[in-house]
């Protein structure tokens, strides 16, 4: 792809608002793309703010995906006409609560992704590249999983991405359609970050709540997995954008970083990242002992009891040091297949194509994301003790 044609090339992003679709839509408009920038109603401030501040190139869509008549709508500037039809599109768009099933689950994570794509190939567009997840796997699979791996649905959202991915692969088939390119990140952190591995950034809070700056216990072991910075997975998709040419119509790419750890090791990062030393260890059971609970563990009233003292405790928190209610302090279901085996991602086959992570451990990505976290009022940038209130 020549370099003047990136700069005329238009791009949506759907969930432009999101944890990563606000890296990957500043990196485009960084590159000189121009970018339609499509999310929920009410989803896009931030990125609206730049548009009122004269940012040139971004347009921001307000769209409900779910609404089949709306779609057309993320491909054109219906107003200014100022910014050409979009020739690609980056999918980030997705319901991704874990307690609804398929059914509630399906206009937003399946059908809106095949009507995307229809449209795109309507509109004789080049390129679909489609965040699926990495939860997808089965939980009988090898220790590394490799994009060959087997998947199985343990969830109705695991179940939406699995369909999503097999619609998307025969709608790809089609002679002139767009070209096809699955991501399966790994668990997600990062700035915006509203679920599942963002639940972490709250425990630094909590255990100096708890223990105070100097006597926190060092969580270490525990089941293994790799995560992934949420810059680094947009990076990572206007990457595979970029060299679209080497790569295969309908792959598949694992999106992970390059170091598996414990999440007791994830929990300390966070924790060193908020200024905490840290005293004793504290070791977690295995993933081999936490797997005979897995029946347990998998449930709704597990994640219930489990959350109850930690969402009280940040209710304190948050009322004490007054930071907003962007998100909860509560691990979703979907992280249970994380806590009840070793779930490590493979990540060699983009690195093959030449792609390097910026943070290619938790250790060097927390630190800007606590960072951000505080800066922006997601959580107090320092807690005493419960003793000394």
């Amino acid at each position: 792809m020549k370099k003047e044609e990136k700069r005329i090339m238009t791009i949506t992003v759907t969930g432009a608002g999101g944890t990563v679709g606000s890296f990957v839509v500043d990196l485009l408009l960084s590159k000189g793309y121009n970018v339609i920038a499509v999310d929920r109603p009410g989803a896009v401030e931030c990125l609206r703010k730049r548009r009122e501040a004269g940012q040139e190139g971004l347009l921001v869509m307000e769209i409900d995906l779910r609404n089949e008549k709306t779609i057309s709508n993320c491909f054109y500037d219906s107003d200014a006409r100022q910014i050409p039809n979009a020739d690609a599109v980056v999918h980030l768009a997705a319901d991704l609560d874990i307690r609804k099933d398929y059914k509630a689950l399906k206009k937003i994570n399946v059908d809106a992704a095949i009507n995307l794509f229809k449209e795109l190939a309507k509109r004789r567009g080049k390129m679909f590249i489609h965040f699926s997840s990495g939860s997808i796997y089965a939980d009988d699979g090898p220790y590394e999983l490799d994009e060959k791996s087997p998947t199985k649905a343990k969830s109705g959202y695991e179940l939406s991405k699995i369909r999503s991915e097999e619609c998307l692969q025969l709608l790809a088939s089609y002679q002139n359609a767009p070209k096809l390119i699955i991501l399966r990140p790994a668990l997600i952190y990062g700035p915006y970050g509203r679920f599942l591995a963002s639940g972490v950034m709250v425990m630094a809070p909590l255990l100096s709540f708890l223990f105070g700056e100097n006597l926190a216990p060092k969580l270490c072991g525990g089941p293994k997995t790799n995560l992934v910075h949420a810059e680094d997975v947009a990076r990572a998709a206007v990457f595979l954008l970029e060299n679209e040419k080497k790569i295969k119509n309908g792959e598949v790419f694992n999106i992970a970083d390059d170091t598996p750890m414990g999440f007791g090791e994830v929990f300390v990062a966070a924790v060193a990242a908020y200024g905490i030393k840290t005293r004793f260890d504290f070791p977690l059971p295995p993933a081999a002992l936490l797997a005979l609970f897995k029946r347990v563990i998998d449930t709704e009233l597990f994640f219930k009891i489990f959350d109850a003292p930690v969402d009280f405790l940040w209710w304190i928190i948050r009322k004490k040091y007054g930071v907003g209610s962007n998100f909860s302090a509560r691990f979703e279901r979907e992280m249970a297949a994380y806590f009840t085996k070793d779930t490590v991602f493979a990540n060699d086959k983009i690195k093959q194509l030449g792609f390097k992570f910026k943070y290619p451990s938790v250790r060097e990505g927390m630190k800007n994301v606590v960072e951000w976290y505080c800066d922006n009022n997601w959580i107090p940038k320092k807690v005493k003790p419960f003793w000394k209130f």
